[in-house]
Parts: C-alpha cells; structure tokens; sequence
C-alpha cells in the first residue's frame, strides 16, 4: 500500500492584512517616484522642450501634492484612537 501525499498549503492571511500588503506596493512605488522625480525634471525639460517657468511649475505641483498628502495622512493618523497595552505587558520584550 503506497501513501498518499499530503498537500499542505500556507494558513490563509486575513483579508485586513492580505489588502494592506497589496497596498504597500503602490506605496513604496509613489514614494520613489516622487523622490526621483527631482533627478528627471531636467532631461524631462529638455525632452518635453519646457520653459524653466513650466517646469518650475510642475516641480511646485509636485511639492504641493507631497504637502496635501503629507498632511492629509498626519490629519488620518491623529484621529485614530491610542491603543494602550496593558499594565501586565508593559516593558515585556518580544523574546520571552
């Protein structure tokens, strides 16, 4: 008699956390690609044939769109409620 194998598959994620890891991608990508968009503004202005004033424009739009959203998850994040701990795992460390 052979025995049959026995697929084991990983414990399925709960969707809170499998939805925050698909967003974490695009997140990580924006925050990139904002940062280099200051290292391409000038061969984007020679490309595209801008005027300095054009893109000076586009990098103030793009300075005003970082601000909104810098500002905008401050404004999200504080209205979240503090989770405390409790008294009986205060100052435990992860390793006991």
């Amino acid at each position: 008699m052979t025995p049959t194998p026995v697929h084991l598959s990983p414990p399925a994620l709960p969707p809170l956390w499998t939805a925050a890891a698909l967003a974490a991608g695009p997140v990580v990508a924006l925050g990139f690609g904002r940062f280099a968009y200051a290292l391409l503004l000038p061969s984007m202005r020679a490309s595209l044939h801008w005027t300095y004033t054009q893109a000076g424009v586009m990098n103030t739009a793009n300075g005003l769109g970082y601000l909104f959203g810098a500002l905008l998850a401050a404004g999200v994040a504080g209205s979240q409620p503090v989770v405390e701990l409790p008294a009986s795992e205060r100052g435990r460390s992860g390793g006991d």
